[in-house]
C-alpha cells in the first residue's frame, strides 16, 4: 500500500491505484485545473474527498519500486472524471483494457536490453510533491 499525503492527513491507496492517481492528479495541477476527488476507503467504507488543488502540497510515496504500466485507457476515464460537477470519483480499474494498454503489451519494450529512457517519455516517480 502506497500513501498519498496531501496538507497533514495521509490516504492509503494501493500502489498500482497510487501510480494512476499521482498520472491523473499530476497532468491537472500542470493545467491549474483543481478538482475534486472522491473515495471509499477500503479500510473503514467511509466515503472520503478531498478538493485537489494547486496551494496545497501532495507527495506520494510507494511500497514498491512504482515502475507500474499504466493504463492509458484508464487515466483517461479520471480525468474526464475529474472535469464532472461530482469530481473524480476512484473506482476500479476496467477490466475491459484496450489491447495496447494491456500489460503484456508491454512486456517485450519492458525487458528490451533496459535502454536509457528518452527525456521525453513519461513515467512514474516512486516520490513527488506537487506545489505551487
Amino acid at each position: 500500500m502506497g500513501v498519498m499525503s496531501y496538507g497533514t492527513e495521509d490516504y492509503r491507496f494501493d500502489d498500482r491505484v497510487l501510480a494512476h492517481l499521482q498520472t491523473v492528479i499530476g497532468i491537472q495541477l500542470r493545467r491549474r485545473e483543481s478538482f475534486i476527488l472522491g473515495w471509499t476507503d477500503a479500510s473503514t467504507g467511509l466515503r472520503q474527498s478531498v478538493w485537489v488543488d494547486t496551494g496545497i502540497p501532495i507527495r506520494f510515496s510507494f511500497h514498491d519500486d512504482g515502475n507500474h504500466v499504466l493504463n492509458r485507457h484508464w487515466v483517461s476515464e479520471l480525468i474526464d472524471g475529474s472535469r464532472r460537477p461530482a469530481g473524480l470519483v476512484l473506482g476500479e480499474e476496467p477490466k475491459d483494457v484496450p489491447a495496447e494498454d494491456a500489460p503484456h503489451a508491454h512486456a517485450k519494450s519492458e525487458t528490451a536490453a533496459r535502454a536509457p529512457r528518452p527525456a521525453s517519455a513519461p513515467y512514474v516517480r516512486t516520490s513527488a510533491v506537487y506545489s505551487v
